[in-house]
């Protein structure tokens, strides 16, 4: 079983992550991504993911991704650890709690 918040966005073009992840210090983690999101570019949907499954992107520029873009969230998963951490894939409740995540 998984854990987790989730949220339900609008159905549109925006910038929903950055809005649901900025009230956290976004540049203090490695993010883990995967999921499915589209950039938009000139008002058109283009082919460009957000981000790839699996891959850990840095904080700073994961902020900056989220923040500088427009785009169209399917589905995300994404787990944060802090710097200095192992950076693992949590499937389970018991690999959560024996994580940095």
């Amino acid at each position: 079983m998984k854990r987790g918040v989730s949220f339900q966005i609008p159905n549109e073009y925006g910038n929903y992550l950055w809005r649901i992840l900025q009230p956290l210090e976004i540049a203090n983690y490695m993010w883990q991504t995967s999921g499915e999101s589209y950039v938009v570019v000139d008002g058109e949907l283009d082919n460009e993911e957000l981000f790839n499954d699996y891959a850990i992107v840095e904080g700073t520029d994961f902020a900056n991704r989220l923040k500088t873009n427009q785009y169209y969230t399917i589905f995300v998963e994404l787990q944060a650890f802090p710097f200095g951490k192992t950076v693992n894939q949590v499937r389970t409740y018991e690999e959560f709690i024996d994580s940095d995540c």
